[in-house]
């Protein structure tokens, strides 16, 4: 089966869908599929044996589109399948006029929408042109689809077309290892102010009173939209008085990510809208075994369980607290570690791949046997 991908960014730009779409992608490669990636300034090719990467000038705007018909035309998919939203989309509409123009142009459309509820009305908006035209919505938790599914309840035959497939880390996985820095406290992820960094800070600088020993490195990649926010967290650090106890790494490949995971003691993560399995720095961290202190929202999924294998804090206190009853609790770490990674058997790249597949088949034998018949 020839599928191609729709993204607005890929690897090494800085991006979770960009990363989500390379893993599966590459999954698919080793499932046989026949796969490509069209992304902004490249076009991926995806091989058994090899990944050969080559140049296109596309940077989602009208006067693009031409371009990506003809790399849509020359590659000739059986089915399109289109990742939203993404950093390198920003706020261009072409990604739906493709959607719209190739569902006229008989070539089966499938979208994941990454991200919903939390969405600007104005995108909310111009998602539902993907839903309107894809022949599968495919969402990566189910309290995603549920918000979407009252969001259009005038539309049921809309609905139909809802599926949903977790995602699976962005990170290589490890061999598991008994070591880790006790005094190490880690945070990853995009650095902007939704992060609630502050706050992270704050509790570490609480909790650094009772354990002069510890340690915070921050992990992550600075936002195209919030590029001087790194610049405002350093101001900040040393208003605190931490800068000889935190470290940055930024822009750093996933290989060094994980090890830096691993060695850790936890990882504080204080998601301003609550933890969902829709984060994949959540995800990549639980997969690596390591604890996660992280804040519970309304769409929470009830198997994350309170000191069983995650810890809930929803205030600087409350984060401080948690981080020294973890450094200083060397069973309580272990029984967390291996509570989570076990959770996280079902977020993994082959069931995550084989499940994308058979929605692949059935939407294309439909779509050939039954609508074009129409």
């Amino acid at each position: 089966m020839r599928v191609l991908f729709i993204t607005g960014s890929s690897p090494p730009e800085i991006c979770g869908v960009g990363d989500y779409t390379d893993k599966l992608a590459t999954s698919l490669v080793q499932k046989g599929l026949c796969v490509e990636v069209l992304s902004r300034g490249k076009l991926t090719k995806y091989n058994k044996s090899f990944l050969n990467i080559s140049q296109i000038n596309n940077k989602w705007r009208g006067k693009d589109l031409l371009e990506i018909m003809a790399v849509i035309k020359k590659f000739s998919p059986e089915l399109i399948h289109i990742q939203y939203p993404s950093i390198g989309f920003g706020n261009s509409l072409v990604p739906q006029l493709v959607s719209s123009i190739y569902r006229l142009f008989l070539i089966p459309i499938i979208t994941t929408i990454h991200e919903f509820k939390i969405a600007h009305i104005l995108r909310k908006m111009s998602i539902l042109i993907f839903i309107y035209t894809s022949q599968k919505v495919i969402f990566t938790t189910n309290e995603e689809k549920n918000y979407v599914i009252k969001f259009v309840k005038n539309c049921r035959k809309a609905t139909k077309k809802f599926e949903v497939i977790p995602i699976g880390s962005n990170l290589p996985n490890l061999e598991s290892q008994n070591f880790y820095d006790s005094n190490l406290v880690i945070f990853w992820g995009m650095f902007h102010k939704g992060k609630n960094i502050e706050v992270l800070l704050k509790g570490f600088q609480i909790a650094k009173m009772r354990n002069p020993n510890l340690r915070l490195l921050l992990i992550g990649g600075k936002h195209p939209r919030y590029s001087n926010f790194i610049n405002e967290i350093e101001y900040y650090i040393k208003d605190l008085g931490l800068d000889k106890s935190v470290d940055f790494m930024i822009n750093q490949p996933p290989n060094i990510i994980a090890h830096c995971l691993q060695k850790s003691c936890v990882a504080v993560l204080p998601f301003s809208d609550g933890v969902t399995f829709r984060r994949g720095t959540f995800i990549a961290a639980a997969q690596l075994g390591v604890p996660v202190i992280t804040c519970k929202g309304e769409d929470t999924p009830k198997e994350l369980l309170n000191n069983h294998n995650i810890i809930f804090a929803d205030n600087y206190v409350e984060i401080a607290s948690a981080i020294l009853s973890i450094t200083s609790d060397m069973n309580k770490r272990k029984n967390l570690s291996k509570n989570i990674k076990a959770l996280m058997n079902e977020f993994n790249w082959d069931s995550i791949a084989e499940k994308h597949i058979k929605i692949y088949e059935d939407t294309v034998k439909y779509y050939y046997d039954y609508v074009l018949k129409i």
